[in-house]
């Protein structure tokens, strides 16, 4: 990345384009050099191969292009971009050996924190994801990225709140109409101050001003909607939906069962958004180091990821997430969530790290991907 090529995108250009502007003035008069600014920005978060730029470049690119927008196709226009994935069988999970390795890791961490009861506790974490049992999935795609602001944008604009639209089960739509404020027992990450967009949709660091950033403040339920009402919306053949946990992992561990999207290098900066290391989230697509062989991004880090499972002890019959069952009584239930945030520190990015939740929640940390398949 030479300054021949990028004369404009040195760090104290960096530093001054990302304080806050208003495009129109700070650019008035100044001719083509918006344009100029987001191909550079767009070409060097696209840069191959993965070493090329350094992962901190390309996340101040990714900004950039979320005030410039970002030409990237799939990132903020529908359909999203997919990779498809093959017919394969796997195994979830870990070896007992693998869990009590990941058990040891989160006591060490706890300890050092000072929790000792906390790293008692820690240490059988890993234990629900000891399994043995081979499960084979048809070939499906899935999202190359998690769905971003802009993405979503169109939802909110096409009515996607509308309660009586099909997209809405009984479920979501009971959602929808309760009155968080006079429901007992709510924690404050399951209240909505409203219900026609995401809970930070207003948010600067992580709303709808930054279209190349992953949607975040959606709970299952949106989540859900989301996938039916794109579905109808593109009516192309193929049906989108959240992605089975079965899905989810072998997208991010293929069939070899890899410790992480990449392999078996522990997290670092350069492969994906964890720990604080990036103080929020990251435009999508921003850590090539951390992508799966498939081209598969963002699966570690950036956002926790929704799934259309139900969280249950392995091994059970992935046939149960077949679409039929996952919405009944769906109040009553927690989802699985996978991948791990910004925020978490890196036990959390492993690929077979399951965490759960219930279906109202919503938070900073949480977003969603998409899986296609074809219309039966």
């Amino acid at each position: 990345m030479g300054s021949h090529r990028f004369p404009c995108c040195g760090p104290d250009f960096f530093s001054s384009l990302l304080s806050p502007w208003e495009p129109s003035q700070r650019f008035k008069g100044q001719g083509s050099l918006p344009a100029t600014i987001q191909a550079d920005a767009h070409h060097i978060l696209e840069r191959q191969p993965a070493t090329a730029v350094p992962a901190r470049a390309r996340v101040q690119c990714g900004r950039i292009l979320a005030r410039l927008g970002a030409p990237r196709p799939g990132v903020c226009t529908l359909p999203p971009a997919m990779v498809e994935l093959p017919r394969g069988t796997l195994v979830l999970g870990s070896t007992p050996e693998q869990a009590e390795a990941a058990g040891r890791a989160w006591e060490q961490y706890w300890l050092q924190q000072g929790d000792k009861s906390t790293a008692k506790e820690a240490r059988r974490w890993p234990d629900n994801e000891i399994n043995d049992h081979p499960v084979t999935l048809a070939p499906f795609a899935i999202g190359r990225y998690p769905v971003t602001n802009a993405q979503y944008a169109v939802f909110i604009a096409e009515g996607g709140y509308d309660p009586a639209a099909p997209w809405w089960d009984a479920a979501g739509r009971a959602w929808l109409a309760r009155d968080d404020a006079a429901t007992e027992g709510l924690d404050p990450w399951q209240q909505r101050q409203r219900k026609d967009q995401p809970e930070l949709w207003d948010d600067e660091a992580f709303g709808h001003g930054r279209g190349n950033y992953p949607v975040v403040g959606v709970n299952w339920y949106e989540a859900m909607a989301f996938g039916r009402w794109l579905t109808a919306y593109l009516d192309d053949g193929f049906v989108y939906r959240l992605p089975s946990e079965a899905e989810w992992e072998y997208a991010a561990r293929g069939p070899k069962r890899r410790n992480y999207p990449w392999g078996t290098a522990e997290p670092e900066g350069e492969r994906a958004n964890f720990d604080g290391i990036y103080d929020g989230t990251t435009a999508v697509g921003c850590f090539p180091a951390g992508a799966t062989p498939d081209g598969v991004l963002d699966l570690a880090g950036n956002v926790w990821e929704w799934t259309r499972s139900v969280y249950r002890p392995y091994h059970y019959d992935p046939a149960l997430d077949d679409g039929q069952e996952e919405g009944a009584d769906a109040a009553e239930k927690r989802f699985t969530l996978r991948g791990g945030s910004w925020g978490d520190v890196s036990s959390f990015l492993r690929a077979a790290f399951r965490h759960h939740n219930t279906p109202v929640t919503h938070n900073r940390n949480v977003g969603f991907r998409l899986a296609r398949h074809p219309h039966v």
